[in-house]
């Protein structure tokens, strides 16, 4: 399914409407502020040039603050021949509101508008009030010299997105009041890639992750609520998680929620005779019974501010490292009377941290398979899910056909019905419905595939528009070219788009065709239904309806090949008669 990310108060042509959803279904996205409930009220979409860019703004101001996204999925536009255009349907804004919409044309018929009503608020941790309650910090200053690299170690990518994103992204779903990153020795790197994201704080010394905590605490002095601790290099951890944590921090009215796991994790978590979490033990300091216990604690918490600040201020560095523990705030809380609880978290891959490249490709593995299972459940086929490598936030439609080999990374949008054949590589592109693409297609960013365009073997695609039902069988390469529908490329076509200099962009127009072997000489307008004889070197703008040729003109010489051949065997006479002649003289 597509997208058209809206903007509150403006509006979509119909054209581009109809252009961009055609007779398939697609989603409707608008923006509006939490608490929305009037009748009536007006969100529309809006789009760029021929729909290949989106934008999207926050509606408001609200006296509540904030923003969400409304979803109004499944959406299928009426047809011309209804007069009133009228659709009706459901909205649900990622589960935080639900109500009724209508979609129908404006009253000068030249627009589409969607119209929003009756919108109600449901219950959701991710929405209520607690939302506005919540802090994130994010611990991301350890120096990762396991990694044996010159970036930073949050900043190491998998599936498209680096391992502080993921975090990152993972906590901006609940609108956190404060998302701090506390960040070490690569700094100035971390800060320059998350600026416009986080707040960050710095923690200079290294004394452990109390003391990291302990550096974020003047940024939280007028903070009243919880806070979450997270760490930058456990990319897996999902917003599911962190919803169920909220839900049973509430439900539990506990001071001091933790993360527990099953897996390879040091710290054991011992659990008194009422099931309550007593203490954590490491394996050094363990007894054998205690040995024998599989819950372990990943070092997440969510506890009030007055607690973190508490327990911090508790912490003593009398220990071998001379740190200060984040652990031992679960006893401080522990031995102050306070409710603590522990979610055991029955996915402990999700809290698979990463200090390796060998950890790094474990994590890529699991997110990977995690992003191909949620793209299977959602209606795409894959011949062979192991063998294809979709980065996170590509969008793909139903029924569509994956082949084995197939990477999709960037912000891609794959329309519903697209087969892709093996060993395609496609790049912050487009592709609309039904489009077929190689095999061994390779699309860089910025291209727009239109409905039922197919792409042969060896064809390369380069910021490029290419309307409904062009083709382009094998070996061709289209730059910077802005190419109409029904355009047909022959084999070894060549958009020539670098003089070596700069970057020139050519059009062709609804139509057109392109003999095999042409090179099209940027910037050149090839016209409506033209032409352009195999073997030409287009150089000049070709008029509509025109045949293009530029090419040297054949000369056929008789008998050229027998004399050839002649001269050719009197040649090598004369050098085997030179040879004897210089035995003989030896």
């Amino acid at each position: 399914m597509s997208n058209i990310l809206c903007q509150a108060g403006s509006s979509i042509s119909a054209a581009d409407l109809q252009r961009f959803a055609g007779a398939t279904q697609f989603a409707i996205r608008t923006s509006v502020v939490p608490g929305f409930a009037s009748r009536g009220s007006r969100t529309s979409a809006t789009t760029s040039a021929k729909g290949s860019q989106y934008n999207e703004t926050r509606a408001g101001p609200s006296t509540q603050g904030g923003g969400l996204e409304v979803e109004i999925s499944q959406f299928r536009p009426p047809p011309d021949s209804n007069p009133e255009g009228l659709h009706s349907g459901s909205s649900e804004a990622d589960g935080d509101s639900t109500g009724t919409y209508n979609v129908g044309r404006n009253p000068d018929g030249t627009n589409w508008e969607i119209v929003a009503l009756n919108l109600e608020k449901k219950t959701n941790p991710l929405s209520q009030d607690t939302q506005r309650k919540l802090a994130v910090v994010i611990l991301a200053a350890g120096q990762g010299t396991r990694m044996k690299s010159r970036r930073a170690k949050v900043l190491h990518e998998l599936c498209g997105r680096s391992m502080l994103g993921h975090v990152v992204t993972a906590a901006e779903a609940f609108n956190p009041a404060r998302l701090i990153v506390v960040v070490g020795r690569d700094a100035e790197q971390v800060e320059e890639a998350f600026a416009d994201r986080v707040e960050f704080v710095h923690q200079t010394e290294l004394k452990g992750t109390g003391h990291a905590v302990k550096q974020a605490l003047p940024m939280l002095a007028d903070f009243s609520g919880d806070v979450l601790i997270l760490y930058g290099d456990t990319p897996l951890l999902t917003a599911e998680t962190f919803a169920r944590m909220l839900d049973m921090k509430s439900n539990t009215a506990s001071d001091l929620l933790m993360l527990t796991a099953v897996g390879p994790i040091p710290g054991r978590v011992v659990r008194n005779a009422a099931g309550k979490v007593d203490r954590i033990v490491e394996a050094q300091d363990a007894t054998p019974g205690e040995l024998e216990i599989e819950e372990r604690n990943t070092g997440v918490y969510m506890m009030n501010v007055g607690l973190v600040r508490e327990g911090i201020a508790s912490l003593k560095d009398d220990n071998q490292q001379g740190e200060l523990y984040l652990t031992d705030v679960v006893g401080y809380a522990v031995q102050n009377g306070l409710n603590v609880e522990a979610l055991l978290l029955e996915d402990g891959e999700q809290c698979l941290g990463i200090n390796t490249r060998a950890d790094l490709a474990l994590a890529t593995e699991a997110m990977r398979r995690r992003i191909n299972a949620a793209h299977m459940e959602a209606g795409v086929s894959f011949v062979d899910p192991s063998q294809v490598y979709i980065d996170a936030g590509v969008e793909i439609g139903a029924d569509t056909l994956i082949e084995p080999g197939c990477v999709i990374q960037g912000a891609s949008v794959i329309g519903n019905g697209v087969h892709l054949k093996s060993q395609c590589v496609i790049e912050s592109s487009r592709l609309d419905d039904d489009v077929v693409l190689g095999p061994m297609a390779h699309l860089r960013p910025n291209c727009h595939l239109m409905a039922g365009v197919k792409i042969g073997n060896f064809v390369e695609i380069k910021n490029s528009t290419l309307g409904e039902g062009t083709k382009s069988a094998h070996l061709t390469y289209i730059g910077d070219a802005t190419v109409g529908s029904g355009v047909n490329f022959g084999c070894g076509t060549i958009v020539v788009n670098y003089d070596g200099i700069e970057k020139h962009r050519s059009t062709i127009e609804d139509g057109a065709f392109i003999g095999c072997n042409s090179n099209i000489i940027s910037p050149v307008t090839v016209g409506k239904d033209a032409f352009i004889a195999a073997g030409t070197n287009v150089s000049k703008d070709v008029p509509d309806d025109a045949l293009a040729v530029a090419r040297v003109r054949q000369n056929n010489l008789e008998a050229w090949v027998s004399k050839r051949n002649a001269r050719r065997s009197k040649q090598d006479k004369s050098k085997q008669d030179k040879g004897k002649q210089d035995k003989s003289k030896k």
